[in-house]
């Protein structure tokens, strides 16, 4: 369950085209694929992997517990490849960006990820408490009640302390960071024998 729940916090947590125009990307990232790899300081066998592409994100978990999160645009889909079952909810942070000026995006991905309630210009950030180098990267540290403490670059947290339910810490950092690589399509592809359920009904 830890493991899931760190996937979720790492997740910032992320128009159809037509008459031959390019497709607008929604999510506010300055590039158009990533790959960041973290691990984790209080839990040796956990190791997850984001890949981002345009407005297709997976966070993959290995470890105790295999899992996978899935942000396709407008959907969520949370899967549990041990037990071959997942659910599939609406992306409401998709529906939001899509309302605001691009303007205001990343502030808003920011407010998301540190858990910051919403405001009518997207989200009021707090000043950012450091910064720090991590995986080559510079990310700027925040600290809130809700996720803890955690470092920010391009929205993405490369490094996160929250305090987890029940006691003890979830804790995250990345090691590797690559951007503007070759991701296939077919990696945001839902993998095959899977029992989704439906949430969004």
């Amino acid at each position: 369950m830890k493991k899931i729940i760190l996937a979720a916090i790492i997740c910032a947590s992320t128009i159809s085209a037509g008459c031959g125009l390019a497709e607008e990307k929604i999510y506010p990232y300055p590039f158009n694929s990533a790959r960041i790899e973290y691990t984790s300081p209080t839990d040796a066998d956990a190791k997850t992997v984001v890949t981002i592409k345009g407005d297709k994100e997976l966070f993959q978990t290995t470890g105790k517990s295999n899992t996978l999160m899935i942000i396709n645009k407008e959907k969520i889909y949370y899967i549990n490849l041990d037990s071959k079952t997942g659910t599939m909810a609406q992306n409401q942070t998709y529906a939001e960006l899509k309302k605001l000026p691009k303007a205001n995006r990343i502030n808003y991905l920011m407010g998301v990820t540190i858990g910051l309630k919403e405001t009518k210009n997207g989200m009021d950030l707090p000043a950012a408490t450091g910064k720090k180098q991590i995986a080559g990267q510079t990310c700027d540290e925040y600290v809130s009640n809700t996720v803890g403490k955690v470092c920010l670059w391009n929205a993405l947290p490369l490094e996160i302390n929250s305090e987890a339910m029940g006691g003890g810490t979830l804790s995250a950092v990345a090691n590797k960071v690559e951007v503007n690589i070759d991701v296939p399509d077919s990696v945001f592809d839902l993998p095959s024998g899977i029992e989704i359920k439906d949430l969004s009904a």
